[in-house]
């Protein structure tokens, strides 16, 4: 049950692009996380050009793409992990072209209690899959 938030700006993202990310993302979840396909939910918000700056400069024009996937804790080892943040910023740049070092793919692990979908959390899944 992954969750990937993904906030661009300095570009308007086309559904050509949506459509790629979301279904590629998907996909990598499934094949390197081991995680589920029907149940991996993508976002991809709009950001505002002139609110986004790295290194205390603000570039209107240059495109900014971040990345939060968040997972179960433990679910994943570090190799997953890297591969995830690897293929992850890869996504980005197929999708928007070169970008700044500063463009991050952030893993958050969550304790199974802390998350969940449907109304349980992970760990009551867990513990009762019923």
């Amino acid at each position: 049950m992954p969750f990937i938030n993904i906030e661009v700006s300095g570009t308007t993202v086309t559904q050509n692009q949506i459509n790629q990310i979301t279904t590629n993302m998907t996909q990598i979840m499934a094949k390197t996380a081991h995680k589920q396909a029907a149940l991996t939910s993508v976002r991809i918000g709009q950001g505002t050009a002139n609110a986004w700056s790295i290194g205390g400069q603000i570039a209107e024009h240059a495109v900014r793409a971040h990345m939060d996937i968040h997972v179960t804790q433990g679910t994943n080892d570090d190799t997953e992990i890297a591969d995830l943040v690897r293929l992850g910023h890869g996504e980005l740049e197929q999708a928007f072209g070169s970008l700044d070092d500063a463009t991050y793919v952030i893993v958050h692990e969550h304790p199974a209690m802390n998350w969940g979908y449907g109304g349980r959390t992970q760990g009551a899944r867990k513990s009762d899959p019923g």
